[in-house]
C-alpha cells in the first residue's frame, strides 16, 4: 500500500502503510478503559506503552505540519515514517512472542501497531489482538471496528463500520466506501464509529 492512501482513521492516529489517519484521535477520544482490578496480570508494560507513544507522535507530527499533503513529498520524512513502524511491528511482534503483554491496554496499544502494518494477515492480527483487548476489560471498540475494515478492503472487500477514510486531492479526509445492510448506526455507536448519516 503506498503512502498515497494515507487517511484512514483521523480520529486518533495516523498509520502506515502512512495511510490512514484517522487512528491518532481515536485513541483519546473514544478509548476510555473499563474498570479493571489491579493485578499483577493487568500491570501495563512500559515498553508497549514506550512504542505506542512513538507510533502516535510521528502520526501527530503529520497532522501539526498540515496533514498528508504537507508531506507527501518529504521522501525523507516518508522513509522515517515507514522505517518506525516497520521497527514498532518487530518488537511488538517480539513481546507478543515471548508472553510479555498482559493488560488489556497493552493488546488495545499492540493492535495500533500491526494495524499500522501495510499487509492483509497484520490488519487481521491487529483485529485479534483488539478483540483480547476488550476481553480482558478494555475499551477497544473502535480499533476493533477499524481493523477488521481495514482487513476487508485490503482483500478487496467494502468496509462494514465506515472507519476507514482517505485523504483527497487537496487532503480533505473522505469516508471510503462502506458495504451497507450488515451494520446500522445504532450499532456503530455501540462501537464508537460516527454513523453513515453524519456524511450526508
Amino acid at each position: 500500500m503506498g503512502f498515497q492512501h494515507f487517511a484512514i482513521a483521523l480520529y486518533v492516529v495516523l498509520s502506515f502503510s502512512p495511510v490512514y489517519a484517522q487512528d491518532v484521535a481515536q485513541t483519546s477520544s473514544h478509548s476510555s478503559a473499563m474498570v479493571v482490578h489491579n493485578s499483577p496480570s493487568n500491570i501495563p508494560n512500559a515498553e508497549m506503552q514506550e512504542i505506542f507513544a512513538a507510533d502516535q507522535a510521528i502520526r501527530l507530527d503529520v497532522e501539526k505540519r498540515g496533514g498528508w499533503i504537507a508531506i507527501k513529498d518529504d521522501r525523507q520524512f516518508q522513509k522515517r515514517w515507514e522505517e518506525q513502524d516497520a521497527e514498532n511491528l518487530k518488537r511488538t511482534s517480539e513481546l507478543l512472542e515471548k508472553g510479555a503483554l498482559n493488560a488489556g491496554v497493552d493488546y488495545y496499544y499492540a493492535a495500533f501497531i500491526f494495524q499500522h502494518s501495510s499487509k492483509p494477515e497484520d490488519f487481521l492480527k491487529a483485529h485479534h489482538l483488539a478483540v483480547i483487548s476488550i476481553s480482558k476489560g478494555y475499551d477497544a471498540r473502535w480499533i476493533s471496528s477499524a481493523t477488521l475494515d481495514r482487513f476487508l478492503q485490503a482483500v478487496g472487500r467494502q468496509q462494514i463500520y465506515g472507519t476507514q477514510y482517505r485523504a483527497d486531492e487537496v487532503g480533505i479526509y473522505v469516508r471510503q466506501p462502506v458495504e451497507l445492510g450488515i451494520v446500522n448506526d445504532a450499532e456503530r455507536a455501540q462501537l464508537n464509529v460516527p454513523a453513515l448519516s453524519e456524511d450526508e
